[in-house]
């Protein structure tokens, strides 16, 4: 058991750490524009999708499926977010779910709405909610903890005059811990952006 969270905590570790890496970049990037260049263009290549709810950049919000929760959004730039999940899934156990999203958003025109679809790579850490042994991500080994990959694929609609965002997300992945097996979840949701 102290070997499979030691290999949990270096995952996450190395995850957040690709996360921080990318989040540094992407301020970096987006601060570039302050710094006068001659020559260049003044528009901001990173900015959120512009008249939407997003570009308020962080939302709070609801997901509903599988697993069901609580979900935290914040736009790093126009094309990606760092996506957050404290949910409980149906087979009786809390997950902490963490996803780096890559979004295209001139993928669809609309007039009063961005529609705009996004994939991801992002990590589920899975605790049991009432104290018994799971066979986490539908594995045949039963454990009190479990840890999986995640590669979530979806779409937001953002409305161009109010402060939400309606998702649909299907989410293929593998459990890494207790035992190596894939699963498959999805959600629907909404978030406020603030």
């Amino acid at each position: 058991m102290q070997k499979q969270l030691k290999k949990i905590l270096l995952v996450c570790l190395t995850i957040l750490g690709t996360f921080a890496v990318e989040g540094v970049a992407g301020a970096a990037q987006a601060t570039a524009h302050l710094t006068p260049d001659v020559g260049s263009s003044t528009a901001d290549a990173n900015t959120r999708p512009e008249g939407t709810a997003s570009s308020r950049g962080l939302g709070l919000g609801l997901m509903f499926g599988e697993p069901t929760g609580l979900t935290l959004k914040d736009w790093l730039g126009r094309t990606n977010a760092l996506q957050f999940g404290l949910t409980y899934s149906l087979n009786n156990y809390l997950a902490l779910l963490g996803d780096y999203l890559w979004h295209f958003p001139n993928a669809f025109k609309a007039r009063s709405v961005a529609i705009v679809p996004y994939v991801g790579i992002g990590a589920v850490l899975a605790f049991s909610s009432d104290g018994q042994q799971h066979d986490f991500f539908g594995g045949s080994e039963q454990s009190s903890i479990g840890f999986g990959a995640r590669i979530p694929l979806g779409v937001e609609v953002l409305p161009a005059h109010a402060p939400l965002g309606i998702f649909v997300e299907i989410v293929p992945g593998v459990g890494l811990l207790p035992v190596v097996n894939g699963f498959l979840q999805g959600d629907i949701g909404i978030r406020f952006y603030l």
